[in-house]
Protein backbone atom coordinates (compact mmCIF):
# COMPACT_ATOMS: atom_id res chain seq x y z
CA UNK A 1 0.00 0.00 0.00
CA UNK A 2 2.93 2.18 0.50
CA UNK A 3 4.66 1.91 -2.38
CA UNK A 4 0.96 2.70 -4.62
CA UNK A 5 0.88 5.51 -2.63
CA UNK A 6 4.32 6.93 -2.82
CA UNK A 7 4.06 5.86 -6.43
CA UNK A 8 0.60 8.09 -6.81
CA UNK A 9 2.19 11.37 -5.04
CA UNK A 10 5.57 10.80 -7.41
CA UNK A 11 3.40 11.18 -10.68
CA UNK A 12 1.14 14.14 -9.06
CA UNK A 13 4.54 15.69 -8.36
CA UNK A 14 5.81 15.15 -11.91
CA UNK A 15 2.81 15.95 -13.71
CA UNK A 16 2.16 18.91 -11.39
CA UNK A 17 6.35 20.01 -12.16
CA UNK A 18 6.49 19.53 -15.74
CA UNK A 19 2.97 21.88 -16.02
CA UNK A 20 4.63 24.35 -13.73
CA UNK A 21 8.14 24.33 -15.85
CA UNK A 22 5.85 24.90 -19.14
CA UNK A 23 3.91 27.46 -17.88
CA UNK A 24 6.60 29.48 -16.38
CA UNK A 25 8.92 28.92 -19.67
CA UNK A 26 5.70 30.07 -22.06
CA UNK A 27 4.95 33.03 -19.59
CA UNK A 28 8.72 34.12 -19.79
CA UNK A 29 8.74 34.00 -23.70
CA UNK A 30 5.24 35.45 -23.68
CA UNK A 31 7.00 38.67 -21.96
CA UNK A 32 10.38 38.57 -23.75
CA UNK A 33 8.44 38.65 -27.20
CA UNK A 34 6.34 41.88 -26.39
CA UNK A 35 9.39 43.51 -24.66
CA UNK A 36 11.09 42.77 -28.09
CA UNK A 37 8.12 44.27 -30.06
CA UNK A 38 7.71 47.41 -27.93
CA UNK A 39 11.76 47.76 -28.82
CA UNK A 40 10.87 47.18 -32.68
CA UNK A 41 7.79 49.67 -32.33
CA UNK A 42 10.09 52.49 -31.15
CA UNK A 43 10.85 55.74 -32.64
CA UNK A 44 15.03 54.43 -32.11
CA UNK A 45 17.28 54.68 -34.54
CA UNK A 46 18.19 51.75 -36.39
CA UNK A 47 22.18 52.14 -34.64
CA UNK A 48 20.27 52.35 -31.17
CA UNK A 49 17.54 50.07 -32.43
CA UNK A 50 20.21 47.22 -32.99
CA UNK A 51 22.10 47.77 -29.65
CA UNK A 52 18.84 47.74 -28.16
CA UNK A 53 17.68 44.24 -29.32
CA UNK A 54 21.04 42.41 -29.02
CA UNK A 55 21.25 43.71 -25.35
CA UNK A 56 17.66 42.04 -25.08
CA UNK A 57 18.75 38.69 -26.46
CA UNK A 58 21.82 38.35 -26.14
CA UNK A 59 21.62 39.68 -22.25
CA UNK A 60 17.92 39.90 -20.44
CA UNK A 61 16.63 37.07 -22.46
CA UNK A 62 19.48 35.12 -22.33
CA UNK A 63 19.80 35.24 -18.35
CA UNK A 64 16.07 34.19 -18.39
CA UNK A 65 16.84 31.12 -19.97
CA UNK A 66 19.96 30.29 -18.03
CA UNK A 67 17.75 30.05 -14.79
CA UNK A 68 15.34 28.09 -16.50
CA UNK A 69 17.71 25.53 -17.90
CA UNK A 70 19.03 25.14 -14.52
CA UNK A 71 15.58 24.60 -13.24
CA UNK A 72 14.70 21.90 -15.58
CA UNK A 73 17.86 20.20 -14.78
CA UNK A 74 17.59 20.24 -11.51
CA UNK A 75 13.65 19.10 -11.47
CA UNK A 76 15.50 15.73 -13.41
CA UNK A 77 18.00 15.31 -11.22
CA UNK A 78 15.97 15.64 -8.36
CA UNK A 79 13.02 13.28 -9.95
CA UNK A 80 15.45 10.86 -10.47
CA UNK A 81 16.86 10.85 -7.15
CA UNK A 82 12.97 10.35 -6.09
CA UNK A 83 11.96 7.56 -8.68
CA UNK A 84 15.21 5.36 -8.06
CA UNK A 85 14.56 3.82 -4.89
CA UNK A 86 11.47 2.80 -6.43
CA UNK A 87 12.14 1.15 -9.29
CA UNK A 88 16.02 0.13 -8.75
CA UNK A 89 16.72 -2.52 -6.05
CA UNK A 90 19.31 -1.65 -3.64
CA UNK A 91 19.43 1.95 -5.53
CA UNK A 92 22.04 3.55 -2.61
CA UNK A 93 24.60 1.22 -2.78
CA UNK A 94 24.31 0.35 -6.79
CA UNK A 95 24.23 4.07 -7.56
CA UNK A 96 27.68 4.30 -5.44
CA UNK A 97 29.15 1.89 -7.39
CA UNK A 98 29.09 4.11 -9.98
CA UNK A 99 31.64 6.55 -9.96
CA UNK A 100 32.45 8.11 -12.97
CA UNK A 101 30.42 10.64 -15.04
CA UNK A 102 27.65 13.69 -14.34
CA UNK A 103 25.20 12.44 -12.32
CA UNK A 104 22.49 11.74 -15.15
CA UNK A 105 25.35 9.70 -16.86
CA UNK A 106 25.69 7.90 -13.63
CA UNK A 107 21.62 7.18 -13.77
CA UNK A 108 21.75 6.12 -17.56
CA UNK A 109 24.79 3.52 -16.76
CA UNK A 110 22.70 1.71 -13.67
CA UNK A 111 19.14 2.24 -15.73
CA UNK A 112 21.01 0.51 -18.86
CA UNK A 113 22.32 -2.91 -16.02
CA UNK A 114 18.80 -3.17 -14.71
CA UNK A 115 16.85 -6.54 -16.17
CA UNK A 116 15.00 -5.46 -18.29
CA UNK A 117 16.65 -2.48 -19.00
CA UNK A 118 15.08 0.89 -18.22
CA UNK A 119 16.60 2.68 -21.33
CA UNK A 120 15.92 1.44 -24.65
CA UNK A 121 16.29 2.64 -28.26
CA UNK A 122 12.83 4.80 -27.67
CA UNK A 123 14.23 7.30 -25.69
CA UNK A 124 18.01 7.44 -26.61
CA UNK A 125 17.52 10.63 -28.23
CA UNK A 126 16.15 12.07 -25.16
CA UNK A 127 18.95 10.94 -23.01
CA UNK A 128 21.50 12.45 -25.89
CA UNK A 129 20.26 14.97 -25.51
CA UNK A 130 19.74 16.04 -21.56
CA UNK A 131 23.16 14.12 -21.20
CA UNK A 132 24.33 17.20 -23.29
CA UNK A 133 22.01 19.44 -21.75
CA UNK A 134 23.41 18.88 -18.08
CA UNK A 135 26.67 19.14 -19.53
CA UNK A 136 26.05 22.83 -20.77
CA UNK A 137 23.70 23.58 -17.17
CA UNK A 138 27.17 22.77 -15.60
CA UNK A 139 29.09 25.37 -17.06
CA UNK A 140 26.26 27.98 -16.96
CA UNK A 141 25.92 26.72 -13.22
CA UNK A 142 29.71 26.95 -12.49
CA UNK A 143 30.88 29.61 -14.94
CA UNK A 144 27.62 31.52 -15.82
CA UNK A 145 28.18 30.53 -19.37
CA UNK A 146 32.07 31.51 -19.97
CA UNK A 147 32.91 27.95 -21.84
CA UNK A 148 37.04 29.09 -21.57
CA UNK A 149 36.55 28.64 -17.59
CA UNK A 150 34.03 25.98 -17.41
CA UNK A 151 35.24 22.39 -17.48
CA UNK A 152 35.54 19.60 -20.30
CA UNK A 153 35.27 23.25 -22.34
CA UNK A 154 36.18 21.56 -25.79
CA UNK A 155 33.33 18.88 -25.26
CA UNK A 156 30.61 21.77 -24.21
CA UNK A 157 32.12 23.59 -27.38
CA UNK A 158 31.15 20.24 -29.59
CA UNK A 159 27.74 20.45 -27.83
CA UNK A 160 27.09 23.74 -28.60
CA UNK A 161 28.08 23.43 -32.48
CA UNK A 162 25.53 19.99 -32.72
CA UNK A 163 22.13 22.10 -31.58
CA UNK A 164 20.91 24.89 -33.23
CA UNK A 165 19.38 26.50 -30.54
CA UNK A 166 22.76 27.10 -28.48
CA UNK A 167 25.08 29.30 -29.97
CA UNK A 168 28.86 30.44 -28.90
CA UNK A 169 28.75 33.81 -28.73
CA UNK A 170 31.40 36.37 -29.89
CA UNK A 171 32.72 37.20 -26.60
CA UNK A 172 32.86 33.37 -25.42
CA UNK A 173 29.54 32.72 -23.27
CA UNK A 174 26.89 30.31 -24.62
CA UNK A 175 24.01 31.95 -25.99
CA UNK A 176 20.37 29.95 -25.51
CA UNK A 177 17.81 30.32 -27.93
CA UNK A 178 13.94 30.37 -27.40
CA UNK A 179 14.04 26.26 -28.50
CA UNK A 180 16.79 25.27 -25.88
CA UNK A 181 14.10 24.94 -22.68
CA UNK A 182 11.17 23.46 -24.69
CA UNK A 183 13.55 21.22 -25.94
CA UNK A 184 14.95 20.22 -22.33
CA UNK A 185 11.48 20.05 -20.84
CA UNK A 186 10.02 17.40 -23.48
CA UNK A 187 13.01 15.36 -23.44
CA UNK A 188 13.22 15.13 -19.61
CA UNK A 189 9.46 14.72 -19.18
CA UNK A 190 10.14 11.96 -22.11
CA UNK A 191 12.68 10.17 -19.90
CA UNK A 192 10.49 10.11 -16.78
CA UNK A 193 7.60 8.91 -18.19
CA UNK A 194 9.68 5.92 -20.01
CA UNK A 195 11.02 5.09 -16.23
CA UNK A 196 7.55 5.18 -15.07
CA UNK A 197 5.98 3.21 -17.22
CA UNK A 198 9.04 0.64 -17.64
CA UNK A 199 10.22 0.77 -13.82
CA UNK A 200 6.60 0.00 -12.79
CA UNK A 201 6.04 -3.10 -14.96
CA UNK A 202 8.94 -5.13 -13.00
Amino acid sequence: MKKNENIKELVRYLNTRIEFLHNCNAEIEDMLDHKKQELVNSKLDNQYLDKGYKYFEYVVANTYRYAMLIAVCTFLEETLKNLSPQIVKDYKNKIRGVTKGTWLEKHRLLFSQCKPKLVSGSVSKSWALMLDIVQVRNCLAHAWGKVCKCKNQQKVKKIIDHYDFLELTGDGFIFLDDEAITSAIAESDQILIHLFEKGFEQ
